[in-house]
C-alpha cells in the first residue's frame, strides 16, 4: 500500500488517493488493536503464571474473566 502512495500517479486520481488513505488508516487501526490486544494477552499470561505459583485462585478467577472479555 505505501508504495502505492508513493507512486506520484497516484495523486493524479484524487478519488483513488483518497480512497488508499482511508484504507491505510483503517488498516493501522487494526494494527493498533491488535498490538494491544497482544500485549493484553502478554501480560495477562504472565500474571496467571504468578497466581499459579502462589496459588492465588481470586487473581486466577479475576484473569479468566478479563482473558474472556
Amino acid at each position: 500500500m505505501d508504495r502505492e502512495l508513493e507512486d506520484p500517479s497516484v495523486w493524479g486520481d484524487q478519488n483513488r488517493a483518497q480512497a488508499l488513505g482511508r484504507e491505510r488508516a483503517s488498516l493501522e487501526a487494526v494494527i493498533t488493536a491488535l498490538d494491544r490486544l497482544d500485549q493484553s494477552l502478554i501480560e495477562s499470561g504472565e500474571l496467571i503464571q504468578l497466581a499459579e505459583e502462589e496459588s492465588d485462585a481470586s487473581t486466577l478467577s479475576d484473569l479468566a474473566d478479563e482473558v474472556a472479555r
